[in-house]
């Protein structure tokens, strides 16, 4: 179970790095997503975007930060 929620994880948090990521061609490391979601209206715009709530994007973000070796 927690496997399955570790990818589902992952696979939200690649979504939200694509939206707050102002080069689409390279990626963002964890600490600068983390600084792009400190700004409110880039984290209002990701919650828009993605259906999701404040808290669950910052859960997330932080679930990978904490747990996910493989995000840099």
């Amino acid at each position: 179970m927690l496997n399955a929620f570790a990818r589902y994880a992952y696979l939200r948090y690649k979504q939200i790095r694509d939206k707050v990521n102002p080069r689409k061609c390279k990626y963002m490391y964890i600490h600068q997503v983390r600084q792009q979601l400190a700004l409110p209206a880039r984290l209002q715009r990701v919650c828009k975007l993605l259906t999701m709530t404040e808290e669950e994007v910052l859960y997330i973000v932080e679930f990978v930060r904490k747990y996910l070796k493989y995000v840099k």
